[in-house]
């Protein structure tokens, strides 16, 4: 049996539970819903002759008895207090008002502080080698902080509107905040698939709250709006209960056992969530339940059949229950989604090791690797296999 006959180091990586959530390099496979970085010339003497100059001007700068010495000075990213308010009465509860007041408010300073980074020349020399936009406003998430400046209410009834001012906090070093996060790609992409989900959540509050607010609750309709904006409102709790858990997650769940509860809640929270149940098909995965955890990627994919990081996971469940076939299948289709991810290829590429479909394996090796994962190529010839490749 080939199985037998992998080494340990690679077997672990094939049937453990992080080979497989890891999530594709967001350098190649973009979340729709993000602001690309400002081109930069490539060329390395050009960045280098840049730099030169730029530190002449600086030292000149800074030497001149002329008040010039602001010019060289970093940049803040602190801009000025950003404010959101939304209208309450009605159908429409000022907590309710209050919550997606907050959401718009952090959605905005994530916006304002990825133009940000769009022009920060730290973030263009880390990523000058790659062509590709990264997702800004998740970057920005996991590098900056927020601050609540004032909380409350405004106006009088009939005309009350809830209103939240918050601000951004950089962090302390940014350049050791920012390439701490690009080394976390499979957060990265969970972040910008959170905030992308959370935006269109708050479109839909903003559009069907406009409609309930001059209705009269006690003599006009607007009971399936109102419990259809209640749902919109506990989708929004649940994934600020699912971004609480994200910072423990680096390529799976840190404390399983312990993410569970907490995604649980989210999930009756907000049983349709793609995001939810496919954490909760991992976290499941990890503690040793596949069947259950195919249970949660089934309906991921219910939810979202176009769901390739879903596709992925589930094949990880069927390898996991012996099943290659059918996991090289859900591999397949994940690389359909997305065919510039290299881990999508590897892990399809382990799936007929199992199989011993030895020039299948290598076809798809040999693609991880020209796509940036090299370790299946690298382990196949260590072991002599796909030499032609």
């Amino acid at each position: 049996m080939v199985v037998a006959r992998i080494s340990k180091l690679f077997f672990r990586r094939i049937y453990s539970s992080s080979f497989f959530s890891r999530p594709p390099s967001l350098r190649v496979q973009n979340p729709p819903d993000t602001i690309p970085a400002t081109p930069v010339l490539s060329a390395m003497t050009t960045r280098k002759v840049q730099a030169l100059i730029a530190l002449m001007l600086c030292i000149f700068f800074l030497a001149s008895p002329f008040p010039l010495q602001a010019l060289c000075a970093p940049e803040t990213h602190e801009g000025t207090a950003i404010t959101e308010r939304r209208p309450f009465r009605g159908f429409v509860r000022r907590d309710m008002a209050e919550r997606t007041a907050r959401l718009a408010a952090n959605l905005a300073a994530w916006e304002q502080a990825a133009r940000s980074l769009a022009r920060e020349p730290d973030l263009h020399f880390i990523n000058a080698d790659s062509s590709l936009s990264l997702p800004l406003d998740a970057l920005a998430r996991m590098t900056f902080s927020i601050r609540i400046e004032a909380l409350g209410a405004e106006g009088f009834p009939p005309r009350q509107q809830a209103i939240v001012k918050v601000s951004l906090l950089p962090p302390k070093n940014l350049r050791t905040s920012l390439l701490d996060a690009l080394a976390r790609q499979d957060l990265l992409e969970l972040y910008a698939q959170a905030l992308a989900r959370k935006r269109s959540l708050l479109e839909h509050y903003d559009h069907l709250a406009a409609r309930l607010l001059p209705l009269n609750p006690t003599t006009d309709g607007g009971q399936e709006e109102m419990h259809r904006l209640q749902n919109i409102i506990n989708e929004l709790i649940a994934l600020d209960l699912y971004l609480e858990l994200l910072p423990g997650y680096n390529h799976n769940w840190a404390a399983p056992e312990a993410a569970k509860p907490q995604l649980l809640r989210a999930e009756r929270l907000a049983p349709n969530n793609p995001l939810i149940l496919i954490a909760l098909a991992e976290v499941f995965l990890q503690i040793d339940r596949p069947i259950v955890a195919l249970e949660y990627a089934e309906r991921a994919l219910k939810q979202t059949p176009d769901f390739a990081r879903g596709h992925d996971i589930k094949g990880a469940i069927l390898l996991r229950k012996r099943l290659p076939t059918l996991a090289a299948e859900s591999f397949g289709r994940a690389i359909a989604l997305a065919p510039r991810n290299p881990v999508y290829h590897m892990h399809r590429g382990s799936a007929y090791l199992v199989l011993e479909q030895e020039n299948a394996m290598c076809l798809d090796f040999k693609s991880a690797c020209g796509l940036g994962d090299c370790e299946g190529l690298q382990w196949a010839k260590s072991v002599g296999r796909c030499a032609g490749f």
